[in-house]
């Protein structure tokens, strides 16, 4: 459930409505800290997360759409959450993502999602991070490796294949030329 439109066209959810909230990190509410960037106005919580995010004028005009709470935008959460509803349907098996995910975003998808009467997902698989000189490897931070570029470079894939999925699935990987040729 979220609380009321506000003036600001944001609209939040409330953590406190669901009582499991913060099982799938093992967080506790009280324990956790509010996001600092995040304005408390019109929360009841400040740890509520924001369902709905109001137009702002540095936004370009297509990333926005009228909505009952006004222009704007979905708030991140819901978009994944939507996706999995549209793609994979009320509930399927395995969701999976990186250890960076677990809190807050994977929380906030399974939170609001039960809220919205939907199963979700049965099970949550995260893994750790590949890093590059010590970096996780993002597109966000511009320092991605492409599977076409290693092969093209004499990389057989199955060398590839065995290298990432040589470590268990919760330790990090930091990526190098040596180790993958070790």
């Amino acid at each position: 459930k979220y609380t009321s439109p506000l003036p600001s066209a944001a609209g939040y959810f409330d953590v406190r409505s669901w009582s499991a909230y913060g099982s799938l990190s093992g967080q506790k509410v009280d324990a956790m800290e509010p996001a600092d960037d995040a304005p408390a106005r019109g929360k009841r919580d400040p740890r509520d997360f924001a369902l709905w995010k109001g137009a702002k004028a540095d936004e370009p005009a297509d990333a926005q759409w009228p909505s009952p709470w006004g222009p704007g935008r979905p708030g991140w959460h819901i978009e994944c959450s939507a996706m999995c509803w549209r793609y994979l349907g009320d509930e399927f098996d395995i969701h999976g993502g990186g250890l960076d995910l677990v809190f807050p975003h994977h929380e906030n998808e399974l939170a609001q999602s039960h809220a919205a009467g939907l199963g979700f997902a049965g099970y949550w698989a995260h893994v750790a991070l590949l890093n590059l000189a010590g970096t996780k490897m993002a597109k966000s931070l511009g320092n991605v490796l492409s599977v076409s570029a290693l092969v093209a470079n004499g990389t057989r894939p199955v060398e590839l294949r065995y290298y990432l999925i040589a470590a268990h699935y919760r330790s990090p990987i930091d990526f190098s030329d040596e180790a993958l040729h070790e």
